[in-house]
C-alpha cells in the first residue's frame, strides 16, 4: 500500500470515526429525553441501538440500569449496574441504585 492510499484510509477511517460519534451523542441525547418523560421501554431500544455501535458510556449504561429498574426488572438492573461499575468503578449514581434494589 502506497503513501497516497495509506493516507486516504487514514482519512476515511477519521470521517467514519466522526459520524459514529455523532451518531452517538445523538442516541444519547435521545434517551435522555425519553428518559425524562418516563418512556423507559423506548430508552432501553435506543441503548440497544448504543450498544450495536459499541457505546461503553457508564453514564448510558446507568441509565439502562434506571430503565430496568424503573420497569421492576431488577435482576437486569443489577447486570447493567455491575457493568456500570466495571467501567467506573466509584460510580456514586450506581451505586446508590445497586443499594436501592
Amino acid at each position: 500500500m502506497g503513501k497516497a492510499s495509506k493516507k486516504v484510509a487514514k482519512q476515511q477511517a477519521m470521517t467514519k470515526s466522526a459520524a459514529a460519534k455523532k451518531q452517538m451523542t445523538g442516541l444519547e441525547q435521545v434517551m435522555k429525553q425519553q428518559m425524562q418523560e418516563e418512556k423507559y421501554e423506548d430508552a432501553i431500544n435506543t441503548m440497544a441501538e448504543l450498544a450495536k455501535i459499541k457505546c461503553m458510556d457508564p453514564g448510558v449504561m446507568y441509565d439502562g440500569a434506571m430503565c430496568y429498574f424503573m420497569l421492576g426488572d431488577y435482576e437486569r438492573a443489577a447486570n447493567w449496574i455491575n457493568n456500570t461499575l466495571t467501567y467506573e468503578p466509584n460510580h456514586p449514581q450506581a451505586r446508590i441504585l445497586l443499594a436501592r434494589l
